[in-house]
């Protein structure tokens, strides 16, 4: 029951079926990070550009690499009530990814902000930023 009141708390606006709403809430998390890139080390296509009449070769070290990336994130996102029908919501996240067969890392931050703005009959404003840091 603490775990679904809990979930409501943060989830539910100020003024919607009298639940009793946070006025700001905290999430923090962690996940794992597996995925797959075709090009991980942000390299030229293997192979000529070929442009009309002109062809260009790339250097043979600088030609993309493919593989799977291993690695944790962590990050906090909170959420801020000023008053019944508007909120803020924002977060700030980061993570490091490592390719064990190529030995490239790639770390990533990034941070979010948005304003949310109840207009009426369940429409909804949303005014978001992002910025992201590789």
């Amino acid at each position: 029951a603490f775990l679904l009141n809990d979930k409501l708390r943060r989830s539910a606006q100020l003024g919607i079926a009298n639940l009793p709403v946070a006025v700001r809430s905290l999430q923090r998390f962690w996940a794992r990070v597996i995925s797959y890139s075709h090009n991980k080390n942000d390299r030229n296509p293997n192979g000529p550009l070929i442009l009309g009449d002109m062809v260009f070769q790339g250097k043979a070290d600088r030609v993309k690499k493919a593989g799977v990336l291993i690695g944790a994130g962590t990050g906090m996102r909170t959420r801020y009530f000023p008053h019944a029908g508007a909120y803020f919501d924002y977060g700030v996240n980061a993570h490091y990814a490592h390719s064990p067969q190529h030995k490239i890392g790639i770390a990533c931050i990034s941070a979010e902000a948005c304003f949310v703005k109840s207009l009426r009959n369940w429409r909804y404003v949303d005014l978001c930023i992002r910025a992201d840091r590789i």
